[in-house]
């Protein structure tokens, strides 16, 4: 899954609500995963909202399935 050892992350895509459905948020994706290419990423993840699901789908992105567990500890 590493092969290059390179990851890259999406923390945030955000479009305001009237500048929606014009095709930047899916532009600026597109960019990204060419610079990922450019760069030799192995592969570059993120967590969607049902609201930007099918944009990143739109794009290339896959449901990750694992057989590990997401986990968090708070220091609380």
């Amino acid at each position: 899954m590493f092969i290059t050892g390179r990851t890259g992350t999406v923390l945030n895509v955000y479009t305001k609500p009237r500048c929606r459905h014009k095709g930047y948020a899916k532009a600026i994706m597109k960019t990204l995963l060419k610079d990922a290419v450019e760069m030799n990423l192995s592969f570059v993840d993120l967590k969607s909202t049902e609201a930007g699901y099918d944009l990143y789908k739109s794009v290339g992105f896959t449901d990750d399935v694992s057989k590990y567990h997401c986990m968090k500890w708070y220091n609380v």
